[in-house]
């Protein structure tokens, strides 16, 4: 018997020595103690020493942190060269492996990403131009056509379209393309039959013809002939155009207003869109694609995903900057301690001078946005343009096309900042303001003539009788375009001008009453009564013009106002409400979140911390 256990301890003292050996070799080599008995010939899967070791026949991938089995030799990699899943890649300019193993790169829709000097960002494909996070094609985009931010308009009669980086509209059935206007010759007084046709001032254009009134129960609406039950510019009354959107065109049934979507477009709401690249309405109507910090939601396919600005890296659904974050510090996964932060892609334990440590991440106060001056201090949105931060605190930073004004970016080509900030256009009596490639300029209403920087009817006018300049006498009075002793029919001599008071915009009513429009209209002046008309793509919202396409108080419609939301700000995009969160925060759900504190959100979206657990720094403990 004593025989017997003397033979079984031998076998065991034997494998004594051999992990008495192996623990000798890992400890002088610094290795974790990954040996395994000798009924296994494989390392594979074991950790990695803490400077990168293995035992031969092994390497150390990067990316795993772990052994693989190399055939018996190690994988040779040229100078500058790190082992990632097995391949040799460089550090700094590999996409997939953008400063440290399984850090990524994205690009968004037509662009593709690059890693330069080890930091992530995208280049547009050959066609496509980059706005912002995204690659458009300004030869046919209509929201940048030509150039970012460029919209086209659409027209009552037509739907937008961009042709070679040129706006331009595709007219409807029953509308003519005059000059690139589409233009309804049944009913228009300065296109009356054809585009060449005009009527007179105190003539109505109904059924292609100039007549005296309208027939046919047919309104007069400022000349033109319209029913109401079915013009979408004059849609249950005159004046009341019907909300255009993008990629549709405006409808009127029984007075009411409605849309109609082109080919390739669902309505959604008040928009026609594509649900399978519409990153609000992605496979379906409604289904807004998470957005997160730092980049954008996209969709593909009617697929959700996400794409990140310049600078970050994706790590999961969240865009990070591996300099700074404690979660990511130095690459994807790779989180700091508890007590350390992360500054320049290492986690160390106090962040070094010149920086504050916010939230674990080692950052300048005096030019980071997300934590401007102070930490968690989060510089607000921004819409068309992105938010930056100095010594004096947030400002913006606006993308091409728009210009800085008051904290917002606005494109500085309308007539309340036209080609500055602030420099509003005034109208003038019979026109409306508008701004021009030369600044502010006044566009006249239909029967009235620019004289003098000023509007006139030459067939009424004393001072520009018939041409400008062209007056009459003393004693004498304008009518029908000459000089004459009197007023003739039912006009009124108004100080020499022969006018009818109940139609004539700059003496409606009475020789004093001038029509004066709100802004983005032309004045009307119908049954002595003053009123207004907007000029596409505005439409008439109470007493105001509004573009529904881009008016976050009047959005797809008139008072459809975008909810406002607690970190962002409302916006207006092609007829839809949508959000933009302030800077570092993601848009989750719908709500704007702070993912590095956020337990339901915790380091993206979705990413919930078990009960009892709280989220810091992007990590659930």
């Amino acid at each position: 018997m004593a025989r017997a256990n003397s033979r079984s301890a031998a076998p065991t003292w034997r494998g004594l020595r051999w992990l008495v050996s192996c623990l000798t070799l890992f400890v002088l080599a610094g290795l974790p103690l990954g040996c395994q008995s000798g009924l296994s010939e494989s390392l594979d899967g074991r950790a990695c020493g803490p400077r990168g070791e293995c035992l031969a026949g092994y390497t150390c991938d990067a990316a795993s942190s772990k052994c693989v089995k190399t055939g018996g030799a190690t994988l040779a990699c040229g100078e500058g060269q790190t082992v990632c899943g097995g391949a040799c890649v460089v550090l700094s300019d590999d996409e997939n492996n953008c400063r440290s193993c399984g850090t990524t790169c994205s690009a968004p829709p037509h662009g593709s990403p690059v890693c330069i000097d080890s930091e992530c960002s995208f280049a547009c494909k050959s066609g496509f131009l980059g706005c912002g996070n995204s690659c458009v094609d300004a030869a046919t985009d209509v929201e940048n056509c030509g150039a970012c931010g460029h919209a086209c308009p659409g027209g009552a009669g037509g739907v937008a379209a961009c042709r070679d980086g040129v706006c331009a509209v595709d007219c409807a059935a029953g509308f003519n393309d005059c000059s690139g206007a589409c233009v309804d010759v049944s009913n228009d007084p300065a296109r009356c039959g054809g585009c060449n046709t005009t009527c007179s001032a105190i003539q109505a254009c109904d059924l292609g013809k100039c007549q005296a009134d309208c027939a046919g129960g047919r309104a007069n609406c400022s000349g033109s002939c319209m029913d109401t039950t079915t013009s979408p510019s004059n849609c249950g009354y005159c004046g009341m155009a019907c909300p255009m959107p993008a990629n549709g065109a405006a409808s009127c049934k029984g007075g009411e207003c409605s849309v109609v979507c082109s080919a390739g477009f669902e309505l959604c709401g008040s928009a026609c869109v594509a649900i399978k690249t519409d990153a609000q309405n992605c496979g379906e109507c409604g289904n807004a694609c998470d957005a997160p910090a730092n980049g954008i939601g996209v969709c593909v396919g009617g697929k959700c995903g996400a794409s990140c600005g310049q600078g970050f890296a994706l790590c999961g659904s969240a865009c990070v900057d591996t300099n700074t974050s404690p979660a990511n510090c130095g690459g994807c996964d790779k989180p700091c301690g508890a007590t350390e932060a992360c500054s320049n892609g290492k986690c160390v334990n106090g962040c070094p001078g010149g920086t504050t440590n916010c939230g674990g991440s080692c950052v300048d106060t005096a030019s980071d946005p997300a934590h401007c001056t102070t930490c968690n201090n989060a510089c607000p949105a921004v819409v068309n343009g992105s938010a930056t931060c100095d010594a004096n605190g947030c400002g913006v930073a606006c993308a091409d096309g728009f210009g800085p004004c008051n904290g917002e970016c606005m494109k500085l080509d309308d007539t309340q900042n036209c080609g500055a900030c602030g420099k509003a256009c005034a109208a003038k009596p019979n026109s409306s303001a508008v701004c021009g490639p030369t600044g502010c300029d006044i566009a006249c209403n239909f029967g009235y003539t620019k004289c003098g920087g000023e509007c006139v009817d030459l067939n009424s006018d004393l001072a520009h009788c018939g041409s400008c300049p062209m007056a009459c006498g003393a004693k004498q009075v304008c009518a029908t375009g000459k000089c004459s002793d009197v007023c003739v029919g039912s006009d009124t001599s108004c100080d020499g001008s022969c006018v009818n008071l109940q139609t004539s915009t700059s003496h409606c009513g009475s020789c004093t009453k001038v029509c004066m429009p709100p802004n983005n209209a032309t004045p009307t002046c119908a049954a002595a009564t003053c009123d207004f008309a907007c000029v596409s793509p505005y439409i008439k919202c109470s007493s105001a013009c509004a573009n529904t396409n881009t008016d976050p108080l009047n959005c797809g419609g008139c008072a459809k106002v975008c909810p406002t939301k607690v970190h962002a700000v409302p916006v207006c995009s092609n007829s839809q409400c949508t959000t933009k969160c302030a800077t570092g925060y993601s848009q989750c759900n719908g709500v704007c979140v702070d993912t590095n504190t956020d337990r339901n959100n915790c380091g993206q979206c979705g990413q919930k911390c078990d009960r009892g657990e709280s989220c810091n720094a992007s990590n659930c403990g």
